[in-house]
Formats: structure tokens, C-alpha cells, sequence
């Protein structure tokens, strides 16, 4: 993650330990694509998009989880939205 814009890289890091934190042991990988892949982000204009590969389906539990995780990271970086996928 050390070639990502400053802000997008807070927002991974603080992404990535809350789901550890919170859903430890699920996480097999994330891939970041959209505009932030093609170099071409533009703070305060472009979102924050990624795919998040579980190892395992989420029980509706861990999916509220997950919501809580999202809307942290939004009001913490001042975000409209994450706009992730989950594969599992």
C-alpha cells in the first residue's frame, strides 16, 4: 500500500485493522481497483474502491459488523462512501 494517495492509504489502514479487530481471521485478501488502480484519484472527487475476499460467509451479524466499519471510516475521513465488494 505505500504508492496510495496519503488519504486513501489512512482510510486502508484504518480499514484494515478495524476488520481485524473486529473479524479477525476472515480476511484471505483486498484488491483496490477503480481510479485509485488507474493512478488516476482525485481527492475529494473520486471514492475508494475495493474488493474485500472473505474466507468464509458472513453471518448477518458480521455483516452489521461490517456496516459499522464502513460508516467509521466515512466519518472519520470525511467520506460519501466506501464503495467495497465482499466475495466469499
Amino acid at each position: 500500500m505505500k504508492n496510495l494517495p496519503t488519504m486513501v492509504q489512512g482510510c486502508m489502514e484504518d480499514y484494515l485493522f478495524m476488520f481485524n479487530e473486529h473479524l479477525p481471521n476472515k480476511l484471505e485478501g483486498l484488491y483496490i481497483h477503480g481510479s485509485i488502480a488507474l493512478q488516476a484519484y482525485v481527492p475529494g472527487s473520486s471514492d475508494i474502491d475495493f474488493i474485500t475476499i472473505l474466507n468464509r460467509r458472513c453471518s448477518e451479524r458480521e455483516k452489521e459488523i461490517l456496516l459499522m466499519i464502513h460508516r467509521a471510516i466515512e466519518h472519520k475521513h470525511n467520506l460519501l462512501e466506501l464503495d467495497v465488494g465482499y466475495i466469499c
